[in-house]
């Protein structure tokens, strides 16, 4: 028999050699955060799990600011320590990173195809505010509060978060969810034009963008903090 060719997987800003390799980094910080009754995640740990839980198919129609914490705890279906997402509904929601390493996916493949939608966009807006700074100068950013420098800005949203605005877009074509966006388009994973040209035209519309640290990125879509230029 030969060997199976491990395939190499992203998730939000990580990207893992396997299935395997994500897997036992997103168990490492649940063992790390196990013994801590509850206390609700920070850090990297927090940016990373986050990043799962923006493609997790339980928290698809969930915004983002009604996720008040994410913690380790003992589930509600037996003793055993899982993630769960705390909501500002004090609902107790139990997620497994599995769910989004091993299954098919719709939202997080939609969330993709829409981000290609809009890269030219961002690209230019990016190229347009970096022109301004000084090349080899560091800036602040207000999201972390650490130097950070102009060869490290990248494009965040202000305000309305890019999955939120993918969300009123599917509003907008009178869908409720993904998998009726894939019946209207045969079966073709909404991959036609007309529905990347149609998406692109409505995030013009409604997104605002900003320059700031890759390393705020995470926190960003959080929609903790933002900041603007002057």
């Amino acid at each position: 028999m030969g060997l199976t060719m491990a395939i190499p997987l992203e998730i939000g800003h990580l990207s893992f050699s396997s299935k395997t390799a994500a897997k036992e980094h997103f168990r490492a910080i649940r063992i790390r955060w196990e013994d801590k009754c509850g206390k609700p995640l920070d850090g990297q740990d927090l940016k990373d799990v986050m990043a799962v839980v923006e493609l997790h198919p339980k928290f698809a129609s969930l915004p983002s600011n009604n996720i008040r914490s994410i913690v380790v705890d003992r589930s509600g279906h037996g003793n055993n320590a899982c993630f769960q997402v705390m909501t500002t509904n004090h609902e107790t929601i139990d997620f497994s990173p599995d769910k989004v390493i091993d299954g098919d996916n719709p939202f997080a493949d939609l969330l993709g195809v829409c981000r290609i939608a809009v890269v030219v966009d961002i690209h230019e807006f990016k190229n347009e505010e970096v022109v301004h700074l000084n090349v080899g100068e560091t800036y602040i950013c207000p999201i972390t509060n650490k130097e950070t420098s102009s060869l490290d800005m990248t494009v965040g949203h202000v305000g309305i978060k890019f999955r939120e605005i993918v969300r009123m877009w599917l509003q907008r074509q009178q869908c409720d969810d993904v998998t009726q966006l894939i019946q209207r388009s045969n079966g073709q994973k909404y991959l036609k034009q007309e529905f990347a040209e149609s998406f692109r035209a409505f995030h013009k519309e409604h997104a605002k963008f900003q320059l700031q640290s890759s390393e705020g990125q995470g926190v960003d879509e959080r929609g903790d903090r933002h900041w603007s230029k002057d």
